[in-house]
């Protein structure tokens, strides 16, 4: 199925990368976040796989 579109628009919001503003990230920061993601997600699947009225 052919599809024709005349006209789009868009809107574009610029940010500075922290390297061209002089700023430097922290990379603990993405660290501490990616490490409390995993945590989070193995308490999902641990309770997700844990009997009811049992004791694991």
């Amino acid at each position: 199925m052919t599809t024709r579109v005349e006209r789009v628009i868009s809107e574009v919001i610029p940010q500075q990368d922290a390297s061209e503003s002089g700023e430097k990230g922290d990379e603990r920061w993405s660290d501490k976040e990616k490490i409390m993601a995993t945590m989070a997600h193995h308490e999902r699947l641990k309770l997700r796989v844990a009997a009811e009225g049992f004791d694991d």
